[in-house]
């Protein structure tokens, strides 16, 4: 049997984690389109890749160093450096937990595959581009939380 993981999807900057229609909106075009991530700006050196698919275990460090050089003088974030480990540590079979913003309502999810790069003309849907890294996931409800 696989891992367990909450998560949250809310790739928000705290300010904007507080419109409570965004985040609506993005975790139910995430749980429409069978997906989670997280979110950190994105890259211009993935960005640029012309590769199918951009896996997260192969560009974990890279994207980390940039990231941490344009955003923080290329001191450790410590935020990133979790959400990244935990990301790169997700498999197909593992499980995920989730509950939406401002509801008991959960939902559970098994893992397609690992985390990759998400491009932006990937979805269509409201706020998708927050996501830098998802997984794919078949998402059910999980009844409400107590």
């Amino acid at each position: 049997m696989g891992a367990g993981y909450f998560v949250q999807m809310k790739p928000f900057d705290e300010e904007e984690r507080k419109d409570e229609k965004k985040v609506k909106e993005l975790q139910e075009g995430s749980l429409y389109h069978g997906i989670c991530g997280m979110g950190w700006d994105d890259s211009h050196i993935l960005s640029e890749n012309k590769e199918r698919r951009i896996m997260l275990a192969k560009y974990r460090d890279e994207y980390q160093r940039e990231y941490e050089e344009r955003h923080n003088n290329g001191r450790r974030i410590r935020g990133l450096t979790y959400t990244l480990n935990r990301y790169t540590e997700i498999k197909e079979g593992d499980y995920l937990l989730t509950r939406l913003n401002r509801s008991q309502k959960c939902y559970i999810g098994k893992v397609k595959g690992e985390a990759y790069y998400c491009k932006q003309e990937m979805f269509d849907f409201p706020y998708a581009k927050n996501y830098s890294w998802i997984v794919d996931v078949e998402w059910k409800p999980a009844g409400n939380f107590s």
